[in-house]
């Protein structure tokens, strides 16, 4: 069977963009400006919600500090209504310092005379004596190894005391460093026998009650 001849078929009517060239080049340019106007006005609202941001920002930053302002002149006024109570426990502070060296060296008086008493034989009475204490305690050295109380003591009696025996008897007292002594005048006559000691005690006798702000 034979071939017909090639024929063509068209698939629509042709096309013909009939818009002039003018116009195409005004569309082109209306495109461009509102696509610029667009961000230019998200440029815009950027820009305000950036303003809106800062000023937020700034009204935020302005009360917090304004705040802390308000705390710190609350804790001035506070500071300055507690600083006479400062003022006071400082003093007082130094005030106990000075009583601890001032005190430092302190006796109980009562019990050491009771104890200075107690060693003497029957019928002796202890009518004078001349003692003074030490200096501070130092903190690098013992109490024992320091002089706390020194002096002289005068004893009367009826009848002679045996000095030798009464020396012993103050030298195995409790913090006695050294003692020793003599017979100053005797008189049979009227009964009275003197006896002149000198005693001396380590700082153990110290009461220690105002050291270190005690007591």
């Amino acid at each position: 069977m034979a071939r017909g001849a090639p024929t063509t078929t068209l698939s629509g009517i042709p096309r013909v963009d009939l818009t002039p060239r003018v116009e195409i080049q005004r569309r082109d340019r209306a495109r461009i400006l509102r696509a610029w106007g667009w961000a230019l006005v998200a440029a815009l609202i950027a820009l305000l919600v950036i303003l809106a941001v800062t000023l937020y920002l700034n009204w935020v930053a302005v009360n917090e500090l304004a705040a802390e302002q308000a705390r710190t002149d609350a804790l001035l006024t506070e500071s300055a209504e507690l600083s006479e109570v400062s003022v006071a426990l400082g003093t007082q502070r130094d005030l106990e310092d000075f009583r601890a060296d001032a005190m430092a060296s302190e006796l109980d008086w009562s019990s050491l005379y009771a104890t200075l008493n107690g060693v003497l034989p029957a019928g002796a009475v202890m009518t004078a004596f001349d003692l003074e204490v030490g200096g501070a305690p130092l903190e690098d050295e013992e109490p024992t190894e320091q002089t706390g109380l020194r002096g002289q003591l005068t004893v009367t009696s009826p009848t002679p005391v045996e000095i030798a025996g009464l020396i012993r008897a103050y030298r195995a007292l409790p913090g006695v460093i050294g003692a020793d002594g003599w017979e100053v005048s005797s008189s049979a006559g009227d009964g009275v026998y003197t006896n002149q000691l000198t005693i001396e005690f380590d700082q153990s006798v110290y009461t220690g009650a105002y050291a270190g702000g005690q007591g």
